[in-house]
């Protein structure tokens, strides 16, 4: 982890009086171009959480989880050894 710049009094009052003239909050208004939106867009997809990965993995948890209440519900002794690879979304990692 990158350790912060160490500022002056100095340097922070002279900052806080920029930050204050310039309202830089006021000026952000999101992508206006449709490349820009596009871009926008397709941010979600980057911590793979809602990729379709996960999304098919998240399904077929839950039909396992039906299923074995389906076989509670009959009274069904078994055993179920479930072994699967998650795979990592190839734009995991990319910025």
């Amino acid at each position: 982890m990158r350790k912060p710049p160490t500022l002056t009094d100095e340097q922070r009052q002279a900052r806080r009086e920029t930050i204050m003239r310039t309202k830089p909050w006021t000026k952000a208004t999101g992508p206006k171009t449709v490349a820009g939106k596009a871009a926008s867009a397709k941010r979600w997809q980057r911590h793979g959480l809602r990729s379709e990965e996960a999304k098919a993995a998240q399904q077929w948890v839950s039909s396992i989880r039906s299923l074995l209440r389906v076989l509670a519900k009959h009274r069904v002794i078994c055993f179920i050894f479930v072994i699967f690879a998650v795979t990592i979304p190839a734009n995991f990692y990319q910025v």
